[in-house]
């Protein structure tokens, strides 16, 4: 029994410490974009997969709604503040189309300001302060005990 309780212990202190780690926030998009010319199609492909990845990224941490409503209504360059990196794979050009698999690393901290600026509520860890804390809880009469803690 004292092995069981160990390990519920344990278990307990691994899933708040993973929880506090830092937020990746990084995603892929594959594009395949026509347009009048293949700049003209590579940008739109570009701005298609920040929106994107934006969204899928920051879909875990967000009211959803909110997000979804304010990336339509952001101006793709407002977005492109939000990424840290990009990256290109797998990239082919015509004279009218662009395809390749763009991958993008988010900002975690341009996105909390820019989330906090549309008002939106949001749930990214702020990574300066750790406001953690660990319990430990010796029950005699368990049951009872238990009971008296909720």
């Amino acid at each position: 029994m004292r092995g069981v309780r160990q390990f519920f212990a344990a278990f307990m202190v691994l899933i708040i410490a993973t929880s506090a780690m830092a937020v990746d926030l990084r995603g892929m998009a594959p594009v395949n974009v026509t347009s009048d010319t293949a700049t003209n199609a590579k940008n739109i492909a570009f701005a298609d997969a920040t929106r994107q990845i934006i969204r899928d990224s920051l879909r875990q941490y967000v009211d959803v709604v909110a997000l979804e409503t304010a990336v339509a209504n952001s101006k793709i360059a407002e977005l492109s503040n939000l990424i840290l990196s990009s990256s290109i794979d797998g990239e082919q050009t015509s004279d009218t189309t662009y395809s390749a698999n763009i991958s993008m690393v988010i900002d975690a901290d341009a996105v909390r300001v820019w989330l906090e600026e549309k008002g939106i509520q949001h749930w990214l860890p702020n990574n300066t302060e750790q406001n953690m804390f660990t319990v430990i809880v010796k029950l005699s009469n368990k049951l009872p005990d238990w009971a008296q803690l909720n």
